[in-house]
């Protein structure tokens, strides 16, 4: 019997290449980073992406989060960069359209292409954890 990846093996963007190049350019490794939009971590990835947004509370990044996302990203210097986050915004709103789980989906692809899942085999859970835990997600 195959065991099945609980893990998205793709993230399930047509544009996912536009998207990714547009996350580099603004140095963001992940959608998570991105939509934090540089206030300090934690996000949770559980049905949807949530990011902290009080000492106990947690707002879900749905279309109007993401809209506020746009215009902290607006405040950046760099015309290119601001293209950029527009562009990733638009995509990523797209695709919730769509689907509502797909910024769900392209975060644990993300981070599961960061952690190299499939590379390290060997890695104990504690590494893994440290290693989830310096990407940003929230501890608990």
């Amino acid at each position: 019997m195959t065991a099945i990846s609980v893990l998205p093996e793709h993230p399930g963007l047509a544009a996912y290449g536009d998207l990714a190049g547009s996350l580099q350019l603004l140095n963001c490794p992940h959608i998570a980073d991105f939509i934090l939009a540089g206030r300090p971590p934690p996000f949770r990835v559980l049905d949807g992406v949530f990011v902290k947004s009080g000492s106990f509370s947690w707002r879900r990044a749905d279309s109007s989060y993401l809209e506020q996302v746009r215009l902290d990203w607006h405040q950046d210097p760099d015309p290119r960069r601001r293209a950029a986050a527009d562009h990733v915004i638009d995509l990523v709103q797209h695709a919730t359209a769509i689907d509502p789980q797909a910024l769900r989906r392209l975060a644990l692809f993300q981070i599961r292409k960061l952690l190299g899942v499939s590379d390290k085999p060997d890695a104990s859970p504690g590494q893994f954890r440290a290693q989830i835990i310096s990407l940003g997600v929230a501890d608990e």
